[in-house]
């Protein structure tokens, strides 16, 4: 089965992961919760992100929107490649997902990791977190030396592939 972890550094290099089974109860949930909320065609028969292209798209982009609250849009940002949550904004973090759960009501007869998640933040000593959305894919936070067939850790110093998720948005309301 698959699964999506929480991905956690110190001295700017992943140290390990904390699994959470299923990945479809991770970033997949945030997407569904939104796509259905804000995107989904009531007209249309079985429409929801995985099928519709140009909602999938429109998905995306969503966290820029001003139909979102702030923490609906910090918590679909932190879905996208390269999304971490630095130390200074765990607490937050943890609220909004706390935030979206209750908004969405994914503590009732749901199985959602958001709240194992907000736990994790509130809990950890870690510079920042990272997401490895689901296992069914290349984990970003490493990359493979096929000549040592062995898992290299990304430095956050030297690729630029990641982005603080409260800078961006941060940045995001400057540009208004």
């Amino acid at each position: 089965m698959s699964y999506c972890a929480l991905v956690l550094f110190k001295n700017n290099k992943p140290i390990g992961e904390l699994k959470f089974s299923n990945s479809w109860r991770g970033a997949s949930l945030i997407w569904t919760a939104l796509y259905d909320s804000y995107i989904k065609d009531p007209l249309k028969d079985y429409d929801n992100w995985l099928i519709n292209e140009q909602g999938l798209e429109r998905l995306w982009n969503l966290w820029r929107s001003d139909d979102l609250e702030y923490f609906e849009s910090v918590v679909l940002l932190a879905t996208l490649d390269g999304a971490i949550i630095k130390k200074e904004n765990f607490k937050q973090f943890a609220k909004d997902l706390r935030l979206f759960v209750k908004k969405y009501n994914l503590d009732k007869g749901w199985v959602s990791h958001l709240t194992g998640w907000a736990k994790v933040f509130d809990e950890s000593d870690c510079e920042a977190i990272g997401f490895y959305h689901t296992s069914v894919s290349e984990n970003p936070w490493y990359t493979r030396d096929e000549r040592k067939e062995e898992e290299i850790p990304v430095d956050l110093r030297k690729n630029k592939k990641w982005f603080s998720v409260y800078k961006e948005m941060e940045e995001s309301y400057l540009d208004v």
